[in-house]
C-alpha cells in the first residue's frame, strides 16, 4: 500500500493514528500489507522521536536521489500507462529540476500531469506546471519547517 502526502497533516502523532487505524482495518480483513509511505525527512524524525523502541522493529528506508535514467523511467513509465505524453524537454526539465529526489520529482511530475492537455504537454504548458508545483511546495516547507 502506497501512502502519499502524510506531511499535509499536521503532526506525526496524527500520521501515525491514521497509519494504525489503517493497518488494524487490513489486518480485520486477514490482509497482509506493507506500507510504503512518502513524506519529508522531518516527519520521519518526529515519528523516530515519537517511538524510538519501536525503530528497533521497523527501520524507515531512506530513498536518495534517483540517477537520471531511473528519474526519467519513474516519470515516462506512468505516463505511458495513462496515455499522456509529455515532451522530452519537459521530462528533461523535471529531472533536472527534482535533482532525481524522489519527492520532487513526484510534486513536479503531478502538477505537470495535472496540466495536460488532450493527453499531451508541452515545454510551454510546463511553465505554468512548474509555478504551482513552486508554490506547493514552498508552502509545505514552510508548514513543516516552521510548524505553521
Amino acid at each position: 500500500m502506497f501512502i502519499d502526502d502524510v506531511s499535509m497533516l499536521a503532526n506525526a502523532g496524527d500520521v501515525l493514528l491514521r497509519l494504525r487505524a489503517l493497518a488494524l482495518e487490513l489486518y480485520a480483513t486477514d490482509l497482509p500489507v506493507t506500507f510504503v509511505v512518502a513524506g519529508v525527512p522531518s516527519l520521519f524524525a518526529e515519528v523516530r522521536a515519537a517511538h524510538e523502541p519501536l525503530i528497533r522493529f521497523f527501520e524507515p528506508l531512506t530513498v536518495g536521489p534517483l540517477s537520471p535514467s531511473a528519474a526519467r523511467e519513474a516519470v515516462v513509465e506512468p505516463l505511458a500507462a495513462a496515455g499522456v505524453e509529455f515532451d522530452p524537454d519537459v521530462v528533461r526539465d523535471i529531472v533536472e529540476l527534482s535533482g532525481g529526489r524522489p519527492y520532487y520529482l513526484q510534486r513536479l511530475a503531478y502538477h505537470a500531469f495535472d496540466s495536460v492537455e488532450s493527453g499531451h504537454l508541452s515545454i510551454r504548458s510546463f511553465a505554468t506546471a512548474f509555478d504551482r508545483a513552486f508554490a506547493a511546495i514552498s508552502q509545505e516547507i514552510f508548514a513543516t519547517r516552521w510548524g505553521v
